[in-house]
């Protein structure tokens, strides 16, 4: 009979495998545009790093517990990100993973503003002044934004579907920055069917109205008043930009 005993795992190590499976289930780190996505069915929208742990309470009805250890592993990890950085890609780039694509139209006279509907080419054009033309003022193109279907963010590119997979350094690349998320160690032991499974769950939480979101951030500005205040003034102004602009359907 064998006097050896089973291994025991921590209480820390079960909160940090738990961490992990539920970022690696509900979240893509997109580090090009320092961002990261929800792609939980009903989403596909970007999150910002400092947002992750509260959209998933408030979104996906993760448990509070779970989201403020989420929250601390971000901040502790840092992913290696500076500050508010996101832009927007180019137009006619390849769709950018876990974000929704969906159909559009731009403006053929500009060539610059994008929209979900004729109308809103149509108001734009009154705005913009352009020169009256023979022909369709618009062109029906696949557009991407930030904040998905529905999401605050609401600046438009066009994608080019063709160009979707990317190459095989890309991919490489993509696999090595899943073995760690935010400073959680990959645990060696974990078997890859579980963690299949785990990427195959079915997601049936629909993503709630993103206009809750301002609410939340006063629980983060009395968290980190010099930080989360910042994020705060900077999510109002872009919300305040927005509203002159987009029509939420």
């Amino acid at each position: 009979m064998s006097d050896k005993q089973e291994p025991t795992v921590s209480e820390d190590e079960e909160s940090t495998a738990e961490v992990r499976t539920v970022l690696k289930k509900y979240y893509l780190d997109n580090e090009e545009y320092q961002t990261i996505i929800c792609t939980d069915e009903g989403c596909g929208r970007a999150v910002d790093p400092w947002y992750a742990g509260t959209h998933l309470r408030k979104t996906h009805n993760v448990s509070k517990v779970l989201t403020k250890r989420i929250t601390k592993t971000i901040r502790e990890g840092g992913m290696g990100w500076k500050g508010h950085g996101r832009g927007i890609p180019e137009d006619e780039s390849r769709p950018q993973e876990g974000i929704a694509v969906f159909d559009g139209v731009r403006c053929k006279c500009c060539g610059q503003f994008k929209a979900r509907s004729v109308q809103e080419v149509e108001e734009h054009w009154r705005w913009a002044e352009h020169e009256e033309t023979t022909g369709s003022m618009i062109e029906r193109v696949r557009i991407q934004s930030w904040g998905g279907r529905k999401g605050a963010d609401q600046r438009y590119w066009v994608v080019d579907e063709d160009k979707c997979g990317g190459s095989e350094d890309e991919r490489l690349e993509k696999d090595r920055k899943e073995e760690s998320w935010g400073g959680v160690p990959e645990d060696s032991n974990e078997d890859s069917n579980e963690e299949s499974e785990a990427w195959g769950e079915e997601k049936g939480q629909v993503a709630s109205d993103e206009g809750k979101e301002m609410e939340s951030l006063e629980e983060w500005v009395e968290d980190c008043p010099i930080m989360w205040r910042r994020r705060e003034d900077e999510w109002r102004t872009w919300t305040e930009i927005a509203g002159d602009w987009v029509v939420v359907y």
